[in-house]
């Protein structure tokens, strides 16, 4: 999927189960952050800007 940076973007779990057992807790990391973004079934994330790498030659 692409998305253009600021555009909203619901992402949804609701649909998941555990097998013999039940969900406790859903947690998101959403990004390279490396911390929870947030909690639930259901978040609302903006899509950011994809960063751009440029190369030099010497």
């Amino acid at each position: 999927m692409t998305f253009e940076a600021g555009e909203q973007v619901k992402l949804d779990v609701s649909g998941s189960y555990a097998r013999g057992g039940e969900i406790v807790r859903y947690e998101w990391d959403v990004g390279q952050t490396a911390k929870l973004d947030d909690t639930g079934e259901t978040i609302t994330v903006t899509a950011a800007r994809m960063p751009t790498t440029q190369s030099c030659c010497a």
